[in-house]
């Protein structure tokens, strides 16, 4: 059932296929019947990445993949200091991104399961 495009679909659809009635609340067995059926309405948790797959993931921006290219070409045709400062710019943008990406990554992580809501429905 997870596959399915639930938001693709008609109401009513949707309503014979979970097989409930739109204008009548669920009672309590028929909501453990869904709970057993479909499991908790929850996201899965996905693997966090390795701090090495968070770094290396910082190069696969275009620009980043450019500017060695381009500190390249610079060394090339004599201009190293330029080239130097492109691959000091490039380092420090792949730093400051694998810090932005693993710090949200642990707050995720940390955070994730903390939160609790429950509702109603009508």
């Amino acid at each position: 059932m997870a596959e399915s495009l639930w938001h693709a679909k008609e109401i009513a659809a949707l309503l014979q296929e979970l097989d409930v009635d739109g204008h009548v609340r669920l009672d309590q067995q028929d909501a453990q019947r869904c709970l057993e059926r479909y499991g908790y309405h929850e996201l899965e948790s996905a693997q966090a990445a390795s701090p090495l797959t968070l770094f290396l993931s910082q190069f696969r921006n275009v620009l980043i993949i450019v500017l060695p290219g381009a500190a390249g070409l610079s060394a090339i045709v004599g201009e190293v200091l330029d080239a130097t400062i492109i691959l000091i710019i490039v380092f420090f943008s792949a730093i400051l991104g694998f810090f932005q990406e693993y710090r949200a990554e642990r707050a995720n992580t940390l955070f994730g399961g903390t939160t609790v809501s429950y509702g109603r429905g009508r």
